[in-house]
């Protein structure tokens, strides 16, 4: 946890750094709306952009490593549409990102990251103090594919952390189905943005929020590596609801060849369901902490590094840590307008 936290807050300080270091990142304050509408495109504004991305590699007689092929084979899509007019901000967006390796020794395709989100932000800002006011947020986040365990060997045997029960003997055992688990989160309340740039955006948010959580069925590895079978743990559907607060950096530098955001979240669940430990809120509360970069090497290539750590207690009692680096291809069929600079 320590590690997670420290990694967190070098990241915070570089983007911050970033943002200072830029020759529009000066921090602005926003006192009304119309300052806001010079830094935006006014109505509705789409964006759709797909890419995807590639890597080989073979070894014959290498100290070290297995004879044999890899391939990383992925893809992604990034859109949405924003719309803006005068205090009302419309936010929507449609994340997905999918890869599969293969490589010795089990040398079958096997998925390694599989993210489909969606994202829909309301904001109301207040006409004489535009950096304030009331919104309202809804995010969707699962799985497309099956989730699987795949071993190298046909004599595994895989069993109920608490039950002890066989559930299956063979080579793969399917973790998950399409599109489970599912995460349905909702917040109102209020948000309020100090500083606001093109360079450097600072966002807070407090309000209450609403979990849905839909893994009735579906399994987690719990494998105690001194036992010879492979341990299993059942996850279940639950609901939460409580008190939430956020922070979000975020910004466009170096000529918009570098994008960068860096956030946090967490969720004091004072409501809860299917918690047969009678755990407080303390041991309960949902952390989720998250990193981007994007460097744009041309206009259809960039290298895009992703951080996320997650802690949902009733679901997986661990944090859930991801860090990607993708050297991405992508075409953009829709791009999104940025407005005219003032004179």
């Amino acid at each position: 946890m320590k590690s997670i936290i420290r990694s967190f807050i070098v990241f915070v300080c570089l983007s911050v750094g970033l943002a200072a270091s830029a020759k529009d990142g000066v921090f602005v304050k926003t006192p009304d709306v119309l300052k806001q509408k010079k830094g935006e495109v006014q109505g509705w504004n789409p964006y759709f952009t797909i890419g995807a991305n590639v890597n080989f590699g073979h070894s014959r007689k290498v100290v070290g490593q297995l004879d044999g092929q890899s391939w990383t084979l992925g893809w992604n899509l990034n859109t949405g549409v924003e719309y803006n007019k005068g205090p009302h901000q419309w936010l929507n967006n449609l994340s997905i990102l999918d890869t599969f390796s293969y490589a010795p020794p089990i040398n079958e395709f096997v998925k390694a990251n599989d993210n489909f989100i969606f994202h829909s932000e309301y904001y109301y800002r207040i006409p004489k103090v535009s950096w304030l006011g009331p919104y309202a947020d809804f995010k969707l986040e699962t799985s497309m594919f099956e989730g699987t365990d795949v071993r190298q060997n046909s004599n595994n045997t895989w069993v109920d952390a608490d039950t002890h029960a066989i559930l299956h003997k063979g080579k793969r055992f399917k973790l998950t189905e399409s599109f489970k688990p599912l995460t349905l989160k909702e917040v109102v309340g209020l948000f309020a943005r100090p500083f606001s740039s093109k360079a450097f955006q600072w966002q807070f948010t407090a309000g209450f929020g609403s979990y849905q959580v839909f893994a009735d069925g579906q399994y987690t590895l719990k494998d105690d590596s001194n036992t010879p079978t492979i341990e299993l743990a059942r996850m279940k559907s639950y609901v939460q609801a409580g008190l939430e607060a956020g922070t979000e950096i975020k910004g466009l530098v170096l000529k918009d060849r570098l994008s960068y955001r860096v956030y946090g979240n967490t969720m004091f669940p004072f409501i809860h369901t299917n918690d047969a430990q009678s755990r407080n809120v303390a041991e309960l509360t949902n952390v989720e902490l998250g990193a981007k970069l994007s460097i744009k090497i041309f206009s259809w290539a960039s290298l895009d590094y992703e951080f996320k750590a997650l802690r949902q207690p009733q679901l997986v009692d661990a944090f859930q840590i991801q860090n990607n680096l993708l050297l991405t291809f992508s075409y953009t069929a829709v791009k999104k307008r940025t407005a005219k600079k003032q004179k």
